[in-house]
């Protein structure tokens, strides 16, 4: 799946996508869900292990 894609199906912005997936960026907690739900996955493959403690 394309960022533009994954974009569409969450509706997350691409561009937040990218920083996520490029530059590391941590997404917060309703980007997280969105993403998660939109690729069938638990939302906590989002957050770092700080985050999730």
């Amino acid at each position: 799946m394309t960022q533009a894609q994954l974009a569409d199906k969450s509706g997350v912005p691409q561009t937040t996508i990218s920083g996520i997936e490029n530059d590391g960026k941590i997404p917060g907690y309703m980007n997280a869900w969105k993403l998660a739900n939109a690729l069938g996955i638990d939302m906590n493959e989002f957050l770092p292990r700080e985050v999730k403690n």
